[in-house]
């Protein structure tokens, strides 16, 4: 008997001591080659830590008043994805929040392309949190994405993966090239996550890959415009939604709001003359007057509808006029003029109808 139990609690302290060795990980650094980062034109290794940023250094030490829109917001990850492929059943995902825009980050995990959850932490600046996934496809190969907060700067440290398990080489798929031009609309506010806002979801059901510059609070900026013309080598589509903050927020007149307009145009189709850039001219908005000039808000709609039309009329072939008023409704509104989850699923739906 004495044998019995013996062997008994010998066997109960082996599968102990397996599963406890099952659950022995080792590191990925940041850089491995089967890693691949998505909708950041400023990839770098920095200390060990992977940064991915959507402007160039000289857009973040430039001042508010230079860009037109706060570099403090504009470091934020809005469009960023990170993406591996692994049979491990267990992965561990590191990453450390930095000092900026102080909003609690929120990542979104993908598998195989199915939304799996997503992973809120406290705002803490240099923390290092790390996301839990297990894998639901057991024994199986499977692709996982990782949506970057929206609105907090975050610096990617590496994986952990189980023993016995490495990162299978991971394609990066050829897709065309997306980039959102914008304010607060396109950066993703009214949204909780990346995958929520309307450019990311546009850019899933056109199959492109998104680079999203909006910032909230932007106003039409040539800082930004600028950017986009040096440092995208080419892009295939544009969405183009500012203007509000000019003429709601600054109080701007319509002629000026044109200048601004007609120049952002003018830079991008310095270097970009065959993107197909599709101008969102306005959306559905509780504001049918300017808090400033109390001038309504069909003066603004008719001056960037005329731009476009007199650039139509001089042969751009790749501008179009998107009537977003008629897209979207009162209800698809969160508050005055940004998007619900609900709004941005449903215009995004709608503007891939048009574009496609």
């Amino acid at each position: 008997m004495n044998n019995i139990v013996t062997n008994l609690i010998i066997s109960f302290v082996l599968l102990i001591t397996i599963n406890v060795a099952a659950q022995d990980y080792y590191n990925v650094p940041c850089n491995d080659k089967n890693i691949i980062v998505e909708g950041s034109n400023y990839v770098s290794i920095e200390d060990n830590e992977l940064v991915a940023h959507r402007h160039n250094q000289k857009v973040y030490e430039n001042t508010t008043k230079e860009n037109l829109f706060n570099p403090l917001k504009a470091r934020t990850c809005s469009g960023i994805t990170l993406n591996f492929k692994t049979k491990s059943p267990t992965v561990k995902v590191r990453f450390k929040i930095i000092e900026g825009l102080d909003k609690a980050p929120v990542f979104g995990v993908f598998q195989d392309d199915v939304f799996d959850k997503n992973k809120q932490f406290k705002y803490i600046p240099n923390n290092i949190v790390t996301i839990d996934i297990s894998s639901k496809k057991s024994g199986k190969h499977v692709t996982y994405s990782i949506t970057f907060p929206l609105k907090t700067d975050v610096h990617f440290l590496g994986l952990e993966l189980e023993e016995n398990h490495n990162l299978e080489p991971l394609k990066r798929e050829t897709r065309k090239t997306y980039v959102a031009f914008g304010d607060s609309i396109s950066h993703g506010t009214g949204q909780q996550t990346t995958q929520e806002t309307f450019p990311f979801i546009l850019a899933k059901k056109l199959n492109y890959e998104l680079f999203n510059t909006a910032v909230g609070g932007s106003k039409t900026s040539e800082v930004m415009a600028e950017m986009i013309r040096d440092d995208f080598k080419h892009i295939d589509m544009m969405t183009v939604l500012i203007g509000t903050n000019d003429f709601n927020g600054e109080g701007v007149g319509v002629e000026a709001l044109k200048k601004r307009y007609e120049n952002i145009l003018n830079i991008i189709r310095e270097t970009h003359k065959e993107t197909k850039i599709y101008c969102i001219v306005s959306l559905a908005t509780k504001w049918k007057t300017s808090k400033k000039t109390n001038l309504p808000i069909e003066l603004f709609i008719a001056a960037i509808t005329e731009i476009i039309k007199e650039r139509q009329q001089k042969g751009d072939d790749n501008i179009y006029i998107i009537e977003g008023d008629k897209l979207t409704t009162i209800e698809d509104l969160k508050d005055n003029v940004h998007l619900s989850v609900a709004g941005a699923k449903s215009f995004a739906e709608e503007l891939s109808k048009i574009i496609e």
